[in-house]
């Protein structure tokens, strides 16, 4: 295409952008939250998870590139809109060489799930343009030899990376489908390679290098963070229970940890350690989230507990571990939340969730309990300077206020963090009950967290933890759901408390589509920021959970309680079709 023309084009389109901005702003009060409202959270397919903002990007990435092949003439000839297809999707490529651990996706602060969505949308559009290219070629009998040859050995390699991204296809390889998408890819890249040698065009050889360059300094620099900087960690604790491994380890290290960041967990692998290569299976990682770790380490910790699932395609290796087993960490990765910017956060988990949220009320707890003390020393000091008359005391206790002073404080805006958490089984409180007890100690007066859990079924036993109107068990009581339930707090909540909120979910898919609904419901004037935790776990296929035991074989295991039904009462529950026992 003429520079001339690529400018004017350009241009004209920059003025025609800030006239429809114009307009909107003209008829539509508040655009930011009708485009939220309207296009950011609702779904376009539900069952897939993709929003209309996806759909949107889809039709303008698409758009983009029907507009590059076809202009300046409405139709060039089918020779120039072959030549127009192929390098459209050798540029389209390139992005496609950044995977969700590279450093680019963390310095752009990118959620998980946005990559994953513009990921697949260029490969869309990859695998269309390269298809068009393919079948113009083979209607206008393209010349035989090495081209051709090339040609089709990689259209049909581009359509099986197309084919492995089908959910179905996915789902049926399971824990071996990233190791086979990545080997096709790399297959189409290199056939790739082979077809553009073959072609006088300098631009695609050009454009291919640069992918393959892109592809090789990320994977290389993804080999050396795993080889010289991941973190070695020492398994000091485990705790079994039906579901689910809490497994505390003592890092080699140091590590900063921000709320909603996550790790890849490497399991110890005795085939390749007696190969001499490592002695972690380093081609199936594990994605885990931090759980908890020590209240007295705000971000920077050495010790941390994970909430490991015994379902899925990596119970054997979990059911393998034991105290003393070493583990290796690569991360943290993920998004910065930034949640102590919003003055009201609720957390919502359902089951093995909680292993996404917990950790984030932990750490606004931990900041608001560093300032509050700090702030509580400094008065109880003054107060102990104005009425003592001893010059000494007075001096020394004006000297430590000083120094207090000097202690950077986290000043979070954050007013009220709110968990819900539905229990998919009653045992499931037995992996945080100790974690529950931490967290509201550092929140004796209540001003700063809300806890309810809903159970599975009524209780019997031991309170989990101190319940109060703050703290709340809830069992189930009439026709309304848990999760219903959730749905309508969120809705009271959202109306009764001023400022900026955040709703952070973990759960399974369906349970996301329903906080999802509840969110966008909630949207007025005042929006609501919908975020959906980097690790997702999956939900109980039956009421009954399998239990792999150290020897991998399956068993039913639930958790004995050891104490009479005992009934309270709350003025928490009152209004509720849930009662308080």
């Amino acid at each position: 295409m003429d520079a001339n023309l690529l400018y004017i084009i350009s241009f004209l389109g920059f003025i025609v952008s800030f006239i429809l901005l114009w307009a909107v702003k003209l008829y539509i009060a508040n655009p930011r939250a009708s485009f939220v409202k309207h296009i950011l959270y609702p779904l376009a397919v539900p069952r897939l998870g993709t929003t209309r903002m996806d759909v949107l990007v889809f039709v303008i990435i698409l758009s983009s590139n029907l507009i590059v092949v076809l202009l300046p003439a409405f139709f060039p000839g089918w020779r120039e809109i072959q030549k127009r297809a192929a390098l459209s999707a050798l540029v389209n490529i390139v992005p496609l060489s950044f995977g969700g651990r590279d450093v680019l996706i963390d310095a752009l602060n990118m959620p998980r799930r946005w990559h994953r969505s513009l990921h697949i949308i260029v490969g869309i559009i990859v695998a269309f343009e390269a298809a068009s290219h393919g079948t113009i070629a083979i209607v206008l009998r393209p010349r035989s030899g090495q081209l051709a040859k090339s040609g089709y050995i990689a259209s049909g390699l581009l359509g099986g990376v197309v084919l492995l991204a089908v959910p179905f296809t996915r789902r049926c390889f399971g824990r071996w489908f990233l190791l086979a998408h990545r080997t096709t890819y790399l297959g189409s890249m290199a056939a790739l390679l082979w077809h553009v040698l073959q072609s006088a065009s300098s631009r695609g050889r050009l454009l291919l290098w640069l992918s393959v360059s892109l592809w090789l300094s990320t994977s290389l620099f993804r080999v050396v963070r795993v080889s010289l900087y991941s973190t070695a960690a020492e398994i000091e604790r485990l705790s079994e229970t039906t579901d689910a491994l809490l497994c505390t380890v003592r890092l080699t290290r140091a590590v900063k940890l921000r709320p909603g960041c996550h790790f890849y967990l490497y399991f110890p692998q005795n085939f390749y350690a007696l190969l001499g290569f490592s002695k972690y299976n380093l081609l199936q990682s594990f994605t885990v989230m931090a759980l908890w770790h020590p209240t007295e380490e705000p971000r920077l910790v050495s010790s941390v507990s994970f909430l490991l699932s015994r379902h899925g395609h990596h119970a054997t290796a979990i059911s393998k571990l034991g105290e003393g087993s070493c583990v290796l960490l690569d991360g943290p990765y993920g998004q910065d939340l930034a949640l102590e910017r919003q003055e009201n956060v609720i957390l919502v988990a359902k089951g093995m969730g909680i292993a996404g949220v917990l950790h984030v009320a932990l750490d606004l707890a931990i900041r608001r309990f560093h300032d509050n003390s700090v702030k509580d020393r400094i008065e109880e000091l003054k107060k102990l300077t104005r009425g003592t008359l001893d010059s000494a005391q007075s001096s020394h206790h004006r000297r430590e206020i000083s120094e207090l002073r000097q202690i950077k404080l986290f000043r979070d805006v954050t007013k009220k963090v709110i968990i819900f958490w539905s229990l998919e089984k009653n045992s499931q409180m037995d992996w945080v009950r100790k974690q529950m007890n931490e967290l509201q100690g550092l929140d004796l007066h209540n001003r700063l967290i809300v806890v309810c859990c809903g159970y599975d079924k009524p209780r019997v036993g031991f309170e989990p933890f101190p319940t109060s109107a703050y703290w709340m068990c809830l069992d189930p009581n009439g026709g309304m759901p848990f999760d219903q339930f959730i749905v309508s707090k969120i809705k009271e909540e959202r109306c009764r408390l001023p400022g900026r909120m955040a709703v952070v979910v973990c759960g399974g898919s369906k349970f996301k589509r329903l906080i999802r609904g509840a969110v966008l419901e909630c949207l007025g004037e005042e929006l609501v920021r919908y975020v959906e935790s980097a690790y997702q776990p999956r939900e109980l296929a039956g009421p009954e959970a399998m239990h792999v035991g150290r020897s991998g074989a399956a068993q039913l295991r639930e958790i004995p309680t050891i104490s009479r039904p005992r009934k309270t009462y709350s003025v928490a529950s009152a209004s509720s079709l849930y009662s308080n026992k």
